[in-house]
């Protein structure tokens, strides 16, 4: 209830001034989501109350209002000094519900702090009298689910009075028809914030928070936006009370640590053992339990109930796999049991079919990456290597790196779908297990009838009814559509066709027709459409990705796989923010996925935060040591921010993990070039060039490095020999026709350089519309203006790049070169200067055509000289 002493506010239900029943309406007092406080006077018994009104959405659903009603009653039988006092609840002649409370002279508890920090005291013995307050609620049976500060009330005589029993309670009816979780975000449990039921601890949790706060000025979880608050909440730990309060006593922040476990079962487990602790420390003495462990019990086994085909099968999968991932609590990355799924074979022979099974193929492999947040020790990789399927299963398990492959095949006739599924244990060298699972090929839904068989006997892993819900959730209960949408999955994963995209989106969308609710079909469909969109450079596309992102998030947004795709097309169009939230998103729901640990730290990169992308980056490759693409990216960001010794060491551990990938070879030799041994550096790059001819797009740029080195040698010709052969096998990438550009240049070959600066314009053009901060995009477009006449263009080009918020020393440099070529000296110097403060070498300038003239002028030598003063002082 609000403060009494408060001036009125404005009058939103335009009560004000009115007799309702028995009572006469005046001010406001305040109000929230769930109604407005008016000050009035009960005209029988001649004393003030408070009358809260709730809004009128909830007085118009017959069974809200039911609802409602019940938990009015339950609350209005409290009676407890430290409870606000319900005189009566009732209807206004409109059918608007409204609370007869009592009207207390005091201050909120958010108005108390307010005007500063509580001393540990007063938050003691307010603390004290909320925990009581608590005790005797929950005895009745109620839980407040939503203590916080605004709903705490102290009287002008320091007592504490909870306020709003029964109505966030109400509200979860109204506000779960949305999605929304009930309760005010700083102050959520964990439970809360994932919807799942919640009980007493959930209000403990609560209080811990308030004492916090009270004592801190600030909360324990925070951040800038919900999402953020709710990652907070799930994976972070708060700084320690003492730290922030240095004279509070250790025995009052044990207590408010034991509040804030995120295990439910290692919190209080009633308030009236926090009450027991509370006043022991008010008695001075060391509270009895606050830093007792309490051990946390986890429920075996599953409750009956529906799930899609799919979830089925891959806890089958689980199943199987029970006995080598049944790990202790904390697991070493060496104790992680690799897994990779396999592409399934096709008994039939028919082709018709390989879509279907491809993509039963990937759904299989995709719902065993989501158990990952349940089985500790659980990690898929990808099956990216190529070939797999003409090797023996111990070749496929090396190459992948994997301790367990998934092997299937799939029989489909016109009447059964028979899936047969295999273990194979790279440590055994041999197969282990092997299931047979039938159903009607008009109906693969009905798959669950006799999988549910199977699991009542072998199961054997930790997971909850809640967890087999979520395996399941996003899905259909369409088997038609369940049809199309795995038919999807299936040409997307040989997405580098572009028809196979087509076809995709074709089979997405008539999924999406038979079931306008299917989640994972409109999440599916948004990956398509980006795909086409890197395919043809048309920015339709992206429109179309970001619009069905955007739906498949709408329609549930609790599934970190549907968040991350909304958030990599975000960050593929430079709404960096957009996709942070995203991002953090998916890891509220599941921390343990390295995808989004990943996508999170390249967004952080883009944006400079690149302390907190390397920390996502690590935490990638801790959930996933063995997949090579996580020690990739994390080399990319050492390699360009003057790192170079370990950004080698992470490129070599992708060249030891994916020996037939010439990317990792090009990036060691990158490395060497950082470091100016060249001839090391031509030695990996030419490894590159041979790994794996068949990889186009990584053999092509192994060969624009090739032709890099000639370059730095002033060997204009064999340069353009390496860089048309680069563009010959990929045609598509602008970085490439610029180097092509560029030696054409310095060959004197006019004709041909206006015309590779012509494609630049043509490539990157597209590139720009969709993500506007795009800097490889920028840069194109600015050399390539400025090299063809149009220089006012290249100008506005290079001014857009200059806020682009990170900038690695090669492109500063780049954008020197660009400064020199429009004619402004000082510009260029300016950019070299905050180049070489990040990394920059004297080397790489010194290799530049483009700045030849420059590094005559006695301004870069003065430039050089307070370089290496600054660097002594340093």
């Amino acid at each position: 209830m609000p403060d009494a002493h408060k001036p009125a506010l404005a009058d939103p239900y335009k009560l004000s001034g009115e007799t309702i029943s028995h009572y006469t309406v005046h001010d406001v007092l305040g109000g929230g989501g769930m109604g407005v406080v008016y000050r009035g006077e009960d005209t029988r018994l001649q004393r003030p109350v408070a009358l809260k009104f709730l809004p009128p959405a909830l007085s118009q659903d017959a069974h809200a209002k039911d609802r409602f009603l019940a938990e009015a009653k339950a609350a209005s039988a409290l009676d407890h000094p430290n409870i606000c006092t319900i005189h009566e609840f009732g209807e206004t002649d409109a059918g608007q519900l409204f609370i007869a409370m009592a009207l207390y002279s005091g201050q909120s508890l958010r108005s108390k702090m307010e005007e500063g920090s509580l001393d540990a005291d007063e938050a003691l013995d307010l603390g004290l009298q909320i925990a009581r307050g608590l005790s005797a609620a929950h005895a009745a049976g109620i839980v407040h689910r939503d203590i916080k500060p605004a709903n705490v009330m102290v009287t002008d005589g320091g007592v504490a009075k909870i306020v709003d029993f029964g109505i966030a309670r109400v509200g979860d009816l109204q506000l779960t028809q949305t999605g929304t979780t009930v309760g005010t975000t700083g102050y959520m449990s964990p439970e809360q914030t994932r919807g799942t039921d919640v009980d007493g601890r959930t209000d403990l949790w609560a209080l811990g928070v308030v004492l916090y706060e009270a004592l801190a000025g600030a909360r324990p979880f925070r951040g800038n936006y919900d999402q953020a608050i709710v990652y907070s909440i799930l994976h972070e730990d708060p700084e320690p009370l003492t730290s922030v309060v240095p004279d509070l006593s250790v025995e009052i922040e044990a207590v408010i640590s034991r509040c804030l476990q995120k295990d439910a079962a290692k919190r209080y487990q009633n308030a009236d053992a926090l009450v027991k602790d509370l006043e022991a420390i008010q008695r001075g003495q060391a509270p009895d339990s606050a830093l007792r462990p309490v051990r946390s019990v986890r429920k075996r086994g599953l409750n009956k109930m529906a799930l899609t085909g799919i979830a089925i099968v891959s806890i089958v999968l689980a199943v199987f796999l029970g006995r080598q991932l049944a790990a202790p609590e904390e697991a070493s990355a060496s104790e992680i049991v690799n897994v990779a799924v396999l592409p399934f074979t096709n008994v039939s022979g028919d082709s018709t079919d390989q879509a279907f099974i491809d993509g039963l193929g990937y759904t299989v492999s995709a719902t065993l990456t989501q158990m990952e947040q349940f089985v500790d020790r659980l990690s898929v990789l990808p099956a990216d290597v190529d070939g797999l399927e003409a090797r023996s299963p111990g070749d496929a398990a090396e190459a992948l790196h994997a301790d367990v492959l998934v092997t299937g095949s799939v029989q489909r006739a016109a009447e059964r779908v028979r899936l047969t599924l295999n273990l194979y244990s790279a440590e055994e060298g041999r197969q282990t297990r092997s299931t047979i699972i039938d159903s009607e090929a008009t109906n693969m839904l009905a798959m669950q009838d006799s999988v549910a068989q199977v699991l009542a006997g072998l199961l054997d892993l930790e997971l909850s009814a809640s967890d087999v819900e979520t395996l399941s959730a996003g899905g259909t209960s369409s088997a038609e559509a369940f049809d199309d949408y795995t038919k999807a999955q299936g040409y997307l994963l040989n997405y580098e066709d572009e028809r196979n995209v087509d076809l995709a989106i074709e089979h997405f969308q008539q999924a999406i027709d038979k079931d306008r609710q299917y989640v994972l079909a409109h999440a599916g469909i948004g990956e398509a459409y980006w795909r086409k969109y890197e395919a043809t450079d048309d920015p339709q596309w992206v429109d179309r990705a970001s619009e069905a992102a955007a739906r498949a998030v709408e329609l549930n947004n609790s599934l970190a796989p549907v968040r991350i795709i909304a958030g990599r097309i975000y960050k593929g169009t430079g709404k960096y923010e957009d996709a942070e939230r995203e991002f953090l998103s998916a890891l509220a729901i599941d921390s343990t996925n390295a995808h989004a640990h990943q996508q999170l730290a390249a967004t952080y990169y883009h944006v400079n935060r690149l302390e907190e992308a390397e920390i996502h980056y690590l935490r990638a490759i801790e959930l996933k040591p063995d997949y090579w693409a996580f020690h990739s990216t994390l080399g990319y960001l050492y390699g360009n921010h003057g790192r170079p010794e370990e950004a080698a060491r992470a490129y070599r551990r992708v060249v030891d993990l994916r020996p037939n990938n010439p990317m990792g070879y090009s990036n060691v030799g990158w490395q060497y070039v950082n470091r100016e041994m060249l001839d090391s550096a031509q030695v990996w790059y030419q490894r590159a060039a041979e790994a794996n001819p068949e990889a186009k797009g990584e053999t092509a740029r192994a060969y624009a490095n090739l032709g890099g080195i000639h370059m730095r040698q002033r060997e204009f010709p064999q340069a353009i020999a390496m860089y048309e052969r680069s563009v010959q096998l990929d045609s598509t990438e602008s970085d490439l026709w610029f180097f092509l550009a560029s030696a054409y240049e310095w060959a004197s070959d006019s004709t041909k350089a206006e015309r590779a600066w012509q494609r630049i314009i043509e490539i990157d053009t597209g590139g720009l519309e969709v993500n506007p901060y795009d800097p490889n995009a920028l840069i194109g477009l600015a050399f390539s203006y400025v090299m063809t006449g149009e220089k006012e263009r290249g100008r506005t080009m290079l001014e857009r790049l200059e806020d682009v918020p990170t900038k690695a020393p090669w492109i500063q440099r780049i954008m020197a070169e660009i400064a020199e070529q429009l004619g402004e000296r000082e510009l260029a110097l300016r950019y070299l200067d905050e180049s070489f403060e990040i990394g920059l070498t004297q080397a790489e300038v010194q290799a530049s055509p483009w700045l030849d003239d420059l590094r005559t002028d006695p301004a870069y030598a003065d430039l050089l000289e307070t370089g290496e003063s600054r660097s002594a002082n340093e």
